[in-house]
């Protein structure tokens, strides 16, 4: 069956219930303010208001960065650089606020940046899972299979201003205040009392028992008792219509209707709904239930500083409803991506922004309960987009079929083989399957989200953990309707999950293809030329007839100088910085719902004092392990080297020559920019022009025995204190090795020798986390660390390796 323009409604989730709900809302629904704030309009869609956090142990974090950096020109003091940061899978809610939040939340407010980020994002090499039992213990939550024991990485930086507040609201079914809503929901009634939610889990399992006329019964007087609730009506139906009673089971299924419930694709999956197929009055219900009724919050751009309780003014003394945007852009751990996919996706994905793709958005349907939760808004999706001359279409399946021009997908499947497809995503598509495991990437079942960014998807998400089938857990369909109207991927994403705390999402979060840009440019003064006191900046755009500049901005080095209306001049005293260099972004916001932002970006010389500096680099394009040499002359000087805030090296100048070396490994691969500061012994400062280097890969190590016979996999010699010497066999070169150990026995050493095969030349990272000696040996090459590093044991080895099998000794 295939259905084009399918109009569904919304609707919800009960606990344990996998049947069709009535949306439930904690908030009493009178008049919703879209938003309402005396604020700036600015949205979270540009790498003005982005923070990009590094793993700075990480060669593969590092190289991320680098990619990303240069890619949307994030601004140099907008990346902080993290260190021993403990586990690249899950770690515990302490350690979150400790290691990775408190210090990204410390070089915001050191940085002066913390009211202007939107978006935190994670480059590779961090973990993805966060361990919430310490928490729940802490506020005497008792332990609920819905609830979980652990939250996402990005859900939780989303909700950080909760977390570091020891507060624990995202845990609920509708947190998200930045969640677009169905204005014409209606309320449930409150929960059952214990003896009847008793009686109602028996009644449904005596129906799955075939019991027909004890479950009809039971439900008969819950239903008398709460009427009217969803998630009796319609199991109430199945029974009837297994009696058939088919007059009580159209009436019980008309006042489904009533309340709003709108999942038509459940009704037509229901074994106990079967016999009425063919009747009438049950068709009309089903045709009803398709078309368009529902009506929601507009789309609008995020900004942190916005609060959205939806009350007409922010309440500064509760931040509970501020949050920041958060993606990691990859994952590169067992079941994650490459470094050559993750540069696949991220560089098509910024070169798709504005690009208004001609795609199709595809919304699959089936028999799984992964599709029935998100069908309800299926058909509004597509009306949505329709109105908007953008293609959206409703099939049967797993996976479209033989389709070129997919720009969003949105499915529900344990697992998918997209070769066997023959599909092709477009630069910028969003993809994703509502399924468990989908984010949790020490699992073996289940597709994971890498699978649609290997495929070249802008972003995907997936549970860390087990959801249970609560659409608010997931992105509703209408992200695709946001996406479309010009929201950033960040922006979409989050309008459209109500409880994201469980879910990761991954990829490129300021991802625009949609988005009409309007490209302003600095008419006066000359770039070129030097600047000096007070000046005033004059702004030109490209904006259309159907585009109107709400206000133009001016940041200088990342940060936030003047704004002004349109036509109106940008005012900056650059008395206020040290003579040198300086980036300078003109920013236009639209006055619009979305509030696009564009920029364009200066490298602007100030001159206000007389200074002479010189600074040379030996090779602006070293090879990984080279070390970087900047030289220059200076008198009583200081001369330091940072990228970024980053400090890389210092000296102290008399009089004449000096050199500074920096490790190109310190800086990882791929494009970098550094900066020079020259202080002279008065405190006047001067900034060089930038410097930018392309650290290039080591040479490949050849591979060895190319020919190789026999069966794949590494031996693993693990000898035991007086009982002697064991052998296992290891498949697989990732994964956990304390599963090969005697727990009877008293090891002493653990040798792994064999070969593995890289099926692509070039850079690869070698991760392991132990906390003992340990010594590695790839093609020759020796590597030893002794025990402790640190209390987490992480190594993180850069190999540069040609296709074909390698040795390793570990």
């Amino acid at each position: 069956m295939r259905r084009n323009n399918d109009v569904v409604g919304q609707h919800g989730f009960e606990p344990g219930v996998r049947y069709l709900h009535v949306m439930r809302y904690l908030l009493i629904v009178l008049t919703l303010f879209s938003l309402i704030v005396p604020l700036p309009a600015v949205a979270g869609g540009s790498p003005e208001t982005t923070l990009l956090v590094v793993n700075a142990d990480s060669p593969l974090s590092l190289t991320v960065a680098n990619t990303y950096t240069r890619l949307r020109e994030i601004p140099a003091n907008h990346v902080v650089w993290l260190h021993d940061i403990p586990s690249l899978g899950r770690i515990n809610i302490k350690t979150f606020r400790e290691r990775i939040w408190a210090p990204v939340r410390k070089y915001m407010d050191k940085q002066g940046l913390a009211e202007d980020i939107d978006s935190i994002v994670y480059s590779a090499d961090f973990p993805y899972a966060v361990d919430l039992r310490q928490e729940l213990k802490q506020h005497k939550v008792k332990p609920h299979r819905y609830i979980g024991r652990y939250a996402s990485l990005t859900g939780l930086t989303y909700f950080a201003r909760q977390v570091e507040n020891n507060q624990i609201g995202y845990l609920s079914r509708y947190p998200n205040q930045y969640f677009r809503r169905d204005l014409t929901a209606k309320i449930t009634l409150v929960d059952m009392k214990n003896e009847d939610e008793k009686l109602y889990k028996e009644a449904r399992k005596a129906l799955r028992k075939k019991e027909y006329q004890a479950a009809y019964e039971s439900l008969l007087s819950l239903n008398r008792k709460y009427s009217p609730r969803a998630s009796i009506l319609l199991p109430l139906a199945e029974a009837q219509a297994s009696l058939e009673k088919r007059v009580q089971a159209i009436s019980s299924l008309k006042q489904l209707e009533e309340l709003g419930a709108n999942n038509s694709l459940v009704l037509r999956n229901s074994r106990y709904l079967k016999k009425l197929h063919d009747d009438p009055e049950f068709i009309q219900i089903l045709q009803r239930m398709d078309t368009p009724t529902a009506r929601f919050e507009k789309p609008h751009g995020f900004r942190s500083r916005y609060h959205w309780s939806r009350y007409t003014l922010p309440r500064s003394d509760n931040t509970t409803d501020q949050y920041f945007l958060s993606a990691m852009l990859a994952y590169t751990g067992q079941r994650g991506n490459s470094l050559p996919e993750i540069k696949y996706y991220l560089e098509r994905s910024a070169a798709s922004d504005g690009s208004h793709p001609q795609g199709t958005v595809y919304l699959m349907e089936n028999g799984d309960i992964r599709t029935e939760a998100r069908q309800p808004w299926y058909s509004d999706t597509c009306a949505l987009l329709k109105e908007m001359n953008r293609k959206c279409e409703i099939l049967e399946g797993i996976l479209p079929k033989n389709r070129q021009d997919i720009i969003g997908l949105t499915t529900g499947t344990r697992s998918f083989k997209w070769k066997s497809s023959n599909n092709r995503l477009l630069p910028g598509a969003i993809a994703d399957s509502f399924t468990s495991y989908g984010g949790d990437f020490d699992t073996r079942p289940q597709t994971k989200l890498t699978e649609f960014l290997r495929q070249g998807a802008a972003g995907s998400s997936g549970a860390v953990t087990e959801p249970f089938s609560f659409a608010e857990k997931f992105p509703l369909p209408l992200m695709h309707y946001y996406y479309a109207m010009g929201a950033s991927l960040a922006e979409a994403w989050y309008q459209a999950v109500a409880s994201p705390y469980q879910t990761i999402l991954v990829g490129d979060p300021l991802a625009q293809p949609f988005a009409d840009f309007s490209k302003p440019r600095l008419a006066r003064p000359n770039p070129d030329r030097p600047w000096q006191g007070e000046v005033y900046l004059y702004a030109e755009t490209s904006a259309s007839n159907s585009q109107k500049i709400s206000q133009l901005e001016l940041w200088i080095d990342g940060l936030p100088i003047s704004e002004a209306a349109a036509g109106k001049p940008l005012i900056w005293d650059t008395r206020t910085v040290s003579d040198g260099y300086h980036d300078l972004r003109l920013v236009a916001v639209d006055d619009g719902p979305i509030e696009t932002r564009s920029y364009k970006r200066y490298s602007i010389y100030v001159s206000n004092k007389t200074i002479d500096f010189e600074v040379k680099v030996k090779n602006n394009e070293p090879v990984y392990y080279e070390n970087i040499v900047v030289t220059g002359n200076a008198t009583d000087t200081v001369i330091e080297i940072f990228q970024g805030s980053r400090a890389l090296g210092s000296i102290k100048v008399e009089n004449g020559d000096w050199k500074i070396m920096i490790p190109s490994e310190k800086l990882g691969i791929g494009k970098v920019l550094l900066s020079v500061i020259a202080t002279g012994t008065n405190g006047d400062r001067i900034y060089t022009k930038p410097i930018w280097l392309n650290i290039k890969p080591a040479p490949d190590s050849p591979a060895v025995n190319e020919g190789l016979s026999g069966e794949p996999g590494l031996l693993a010699t693990l000898q035991y204190k007086g009982t002697g010497i064991e052998f296992r066999k290891i498949e697989n070169l990732g994964g956990r090795y304390n599963k090969l150990i005697n727990k009877k026995a008293l090891l002493e050493n653990i040798q792994i020798d064999g070969q593995f095969r890289v099926d692509q030349s070039g850079f690869h990272q070698l991760t392991i986390s132990t906390k003992n000696e340990i010594t590695i040996s790839v093609d020759g090459q020796r590597y030893q660390r002794e025990a402790p590093v640190n209390e987490y044991g992480l190594v993180y080895l850069p190999l540069f390796l040609a296709r074909g099998w390698h040795d390793i000794s570990i």
